[in-house]
Formats: C-alpha cells, structure tokens, sequence
C-alpha cells in the first residue's frame, strides 16, 4: 500500500513539475454566448455627447486603417470597420525552431452614447503567410492545434504564443482607440 502511495505521489509530482507551457492561460477573451473569441470594452468618457465621440472615434478609424469607406457608419450611433495585423509564433520540434508568420484579420465596432463609448474587436481570423494557405477563424485555429494526430502539445504551445501575440497587438489598439476619445496624448506640449 505504501509503495502504491508513492508511486501515486510520485506521478502527481512530475505532471505538476513538467506542466509546462500547454497549461498556460489564454488571455484572449472567449464570449461564450457566441462562441468565439472578442474583446469589449466600455469607455467613458465623461461630458461628450455621443456626436464628438463619434466624431473622435470615427477620425482615429481613417488615421488607424487608412480607409474612409465603413462597412456600416450609422452617424453618430455606430461605426464598423475591418483591421489587420501580423504576428510571428515558434513552432519548436526535434531541436529545430521554425517560425510561423500570420496575418491576423478582425472586425471593430463602436457605438457611441452620450458619455460613453462601446468598443467591441471580433470575427478573428488567421492566414498563415505562404502561398496556399487559407483563412481560419481563431476558433478554428485553437481546435486544429489541439487535435493534430502528430504534435498537438508542440502546437498547442504554438497556438498559446499566437494567442499571446494577438492579445498585446489588440490591448495596443483598445490603448490607442481610448487614448482619441480621450484626447490623450504621448507628445510634449510645445509650449
């Protein structure tokens, strides 16, 4: 019975030990209502009624993804644009590293009240970049790296840096966006 324990104990210490990087947290946030991966977010914004808001948010949209022309543009209520980014992610296998380069579309939306704004960043997909590769959702790409029959923890662990990528490059754009309505600025007065 003792040995049996230790044995036990013994398991349990080294899946506790060798874990690893497959149990990391993905920080992304997953609305479970639709199934899919988005971040929201409400900014107030206190003492601007929802036309400068809109108005704010709507020149940080042209100056952000040099586009004028809004897949919906419901004057000073809603605002719906596209987006892009790419991301680089290690695929480490047999003492060899190959890095992956993707291309990381989203949809952005904006609805303005008085006071407050809601940001929501949605509809991720990726595209790996190399000749033939075809758009996946980022539910997709989680799943297809969690089940692959050869790999799966090589590219879990991959799907898990990519995740990490994609978190910081979106907290930048919810900064960035919060910063315009906020009129915030990271230049010195040049007075």
């Amino acid at each position: 019975m003792k040995t049996i324990s230790l044995i036990l104990l013994n398991i349990c210490f080294l899946n506790l030990a060798f874990a690893g990087d497959n149990d990391k947290v993905i920080k992304v946030p997953f609305d479970s209502a639709y199934n899919k991966y988005s971040y929201r977010k409400i900014i107030q914004v206190d003492g601007q009624d929802a036309k400068i808001l809109y108005l704010k948010a709507k020149k940080w949209y042209i100056d952000q993804y040099l586009k004028s022309t809004f897949l919906n543009d419901v004057e000073n209520t809603t605002l719906v644009q596209t987006g892009q980014f790419d991301i680089s992610a290690p695929v480490k296998a047999m003492g060899k590293e190959v890095v992956y380069s993707y291309k990381v579309t989203y949809s952005i939306t904006s609805h303005f009240k008085d006071g407050k704004t809601k940001l929501e960043i949605t509809n991720f997909k990726l595209i790996m970049m190399q000749p033939g590769a075809t758009e996946e959702s980022l539910e997709g790409f989680k799943k297809n790296c969690e089940t692959r029959p050869v790999g799966a923890k090589v590219w879990t662990k991959h799907s898990i840096f990519c995740f990490d990528e994609i978190d910081k490059a979106v907290l930048k754009i919810i900064e960035s966006f919060e910063n315009q309505l906020k009129d915030i600025s990271k230049t010195k007065s040049d007075w």
